[in-house]
C-alpha cells in the first residue's frame, strides 16, 4: 500500500513545526527520514498516524484520503507505527505483549464471548504471535517478562508487536535508539529480510545513518520542519544543504557506508541467543 503526504503543515501555537512537507512511499518500498534533533520527524509521524492535527495538506493511504481520520481508524486500515519510547508492559511476558498488541483488531463482542468464540479467537492471536516471534527468532524469550530483556531484545519485541498487526504501511520511529553495533546489525538484517519476504511499505526515522543507508533506497531529509533534500544516499550525502544542516563538513562516506558489522546479513550472534 502506498503512502503519500502532500504539503503537510503542523502548527503548535506560534511555532510551525512542519512547513509544507511532501513525500511519497511507493507500495512495498522503504523510505528513510533523517535530520537533526528538532527537525520535525516525530511530529510528521504523529501527523501521518493522526495523533496531531494538521494545519494544511493531506495524507493519502493507497487511494484513500485519511487526513481527518482518528488514529484508531487509520490503524484499522493497516497504518501501524512504533514509538520512540515503546508501549510494552514491562511486567508482562513477551508472548503476552505480542498477543495484547492484536486486541484492537479482535471482533468478538459480548454475545460471541458467551458463545465461546472469544477463546477461539484468543488462540488464533496466540498462534499469530508465536509465528511472528519465530520469524524474528524470539521464540526462546516468549515466556520471559519484558523487564528482564536486554535493550536490543526489547526493540525486537516492539517490532514484533507492530508486525503482528499485519501492517500495510509501517512507521518505525528510531528503531535502533540505544542499540550497539551488533544489535543494530541484527535489526538491519531482519528489516531487510522482512522487506524481501513481505515487501511492507515502510517509513523509518533513525539517527543511525548506517541503518538508514542499508534499509532505505530513498531518503528524505528534514530540517526545521522543511524538506531540504531527498534522493538515494549518493545524492543526499553530497547535497550542500544536507551537509550544512545535518551531516557536517567533516563527514565522510565511510562514516555511514562501511559499518563494522555487515548490515546486509545477519549478525554472527543470533539476537535471541544473547544474555537476557
Amino acid at each position: 500500500m502506498k503512502l503519500d503526504v502532500t504539503d503537510l503543515s503542523v502548527r503548535f501555537g506560534g511555532l510551525r513545526a512542519l512547513k509544507n512537507v511532501s513525500l511519497s512511499v511507493p507500495d512495498g518500498t522503504v523510505l528513510g527520514l533523517i535530520g537533526p534533533n528538532g527537525a520535525g520527524k516525530t511530529t510528521l509521524f504523529n501527523a501521518i498516524s493522526g495523533f496531531v492535527k494538521t494545519e494544511t495538506g493531506s495524507v493519502t493511504f493507497g487511494d484513500r484520503d485519511i487526513t481527518h481520520l482518528a488514529p484508531h481508524r487509520r490503524a484499522g486500515l493497516g497504518l501501524v507505527r512504533t514509538f520512540q519510547h515503546g508501549g510494552l508492559v514491562p511486567q508482562a511476558g513477551v508472548m503476552q505483549n505480542v498477543v495484547m498488541a492484536q486486541h484492537a483488531t479482535m471482533r468478538t463482542g459480548v454475545l460471541a464471548g458467551i458463545l465461546g468464540r472469544a477463546a477461539t479467537e484468543e488462540r488464533a492471536l496466540r498462534d499469530r504471535a508465536a509465528e511472528v516471534l519465530a520469524r524474528l527468532a524470539l521464540e526462546g524469550v516468549a515466556a520471559k517478562p519484558v523487564h528482564d530483556l536486554s535493550h536490543g531484545l526489547i526493540k525486537m519485541v516492539e517490532l514484533a508487536c507492530a508486525l503482528v498487526r499485519e501492517p500495510k504501511v509501517l512507521l518505525l520511529d528510531e528503531p535502533s535508539a540505544g542499540l550497539d553495533l551488533a544489535e543494530t546489525a541484527d535489526l538491519g538484517a531482519r528489516l531487510r529480510a522482512l522487506q524481501e519476504e513481505r515487501a511492507i511499505t515502510t517509513l523509518v526515522i533513525d539517527h543511525d545513518l548506517r541503518l538508514v543507508r542499508h534499509v532505505a533506497r530513498h531518503i528524505v531529509v528534514l530540517s526545521f520542519g522543511e524538506v531540504i533534500g531527498e534522493g538515494d544516499w549518493e545524492v543526499v550525502r553530497k547535497d550542500p544543504k544536507v551537509i550544512a544542516a545535518y551531516l557536517g563538513p567533516q563527514s565522510t562516506d565511510a562514516d555511514v557506508t562501511e559499518p563494522t558489522v555487515d548490515l546486509s546479513q545477519k549478525g554472527e550472534t543470533d539476537v535471541a541467543a544473547r544474555t537476557v
